[in-house]
């Protein structure tokens, strides 16, 4: 079981943070690109969907594993007043997508 801290797409007032592609611009300044020219998020850090809205996946075991990208994704979300939620669910790695920028662990 992991457990992870989503950080919501919208801050403490309900807004819809913008711009829309927040979520793909945080996760790819941890992401990589290999051998396939593809971007691949990083296993614990990647963008999910959830109720429709665009969210932010992080493993907690980041804080103490990684605390650089551990602070600066809690920086920015208290720096934006986004919601955040700890979860608590059976996600082993990323989620794969069919899309262009393929979310497979790194």
């Amino acid at each position: 079981m992991n457990n992870r801290l989503i950080v919501l797409g919208e801050n403490i007032s309900g807004k819809k943070f913008r711009p829309s592609d927040w979520v793909e611009r945080l996760a790819s300044c941890f992401a990589s690109f290999l051998d396939t020219r593809r971007l691949h998020y990083h296993s614990k850090l990647f963008p999910v969907v959830m109720n429709n809205n665009k969210c932010l996946s992080m493993d907690l075991s980041l804080e103490n594993s990684r605390p650089d990208i551990w602070s600066f994704v809690m920086g920015f979300a208290l720096e934006n007043n986004l919601k955040t939620v700890v979860q608590h669910d059976e996600i082993d790695s990323c989620p794969t997508s069919s899309n262009e920028n393929e979310n497979i662990a790194a």
